[in-house]
């Protein structure tokens, strides 16, 4: 009862995502004390990547614990871990197209046929950006206004 009592809590919400942010400090922190290892390039791709895996993990692990546990209150925590999520997958976006690419569009299209991985990966971050994009209340009141003015023609 108590966890259910700390969902509901206003707490709830800055809590978590001081939780799911604290690597990130780390990480600023790391490159900017040079902490990071004899190729830090690498450690932020690779750090970043993991972080947004496991955060969309977290992401899609809310809706099977709201029905296991049938507590409602575990879906309020989902948009803003959802998120934390996309931000994560752009920033390892960033740091592989100006780390290992120097933003060389040329060379990024050329390693997307060579890796399929990294084809998989730009896929995931355009379903997590338009997943992100529709879940804002503008894009609700513009796709909200745009049907009700195909309604009254």
């Amino acid at each position: 009862m108590r966890v259910r009592a700390a969902l509901r809590s206003p707490w709830a919400k800055p809590c978590v995502a001081a939780v799911l942010l604290a690597p990130a400090a780390y990480l600023l922190w790391a490159a900017f004390t040079d902490a990071l290892g004899a190729n830090p390039a690498e450690a932020l791709s690779l750090a970043t990547g993991e972080l947004a895996l496991r955060t969309l993990c977290v992401t899609l692990a809310i809706t099977p614990l709201r029905v296991i546990s049938g507590w409602s209150e575990w879906a309020r925590l989902r948009r803003m871990i959802g998120l934390i999520a996309f931000s994560y997958a752009v920033c390892h976006l960033l740091c592989y197209s100006w780390f290992d690419m120097g933003f060389d569009w040329g060379d990024i299209a050329l390693d997307l046929g060579k890796r399929p991985f990294i084809l998989v990966g730009m896929l995931t971050l355009v379903l997590l950006r338009d997943r992100k994009s529709t879940r804002l209340n503008s894009s609700h009141l513009g796709i909200s206004y745009a049907v009700f003015c195909l309604k009254k023609k």
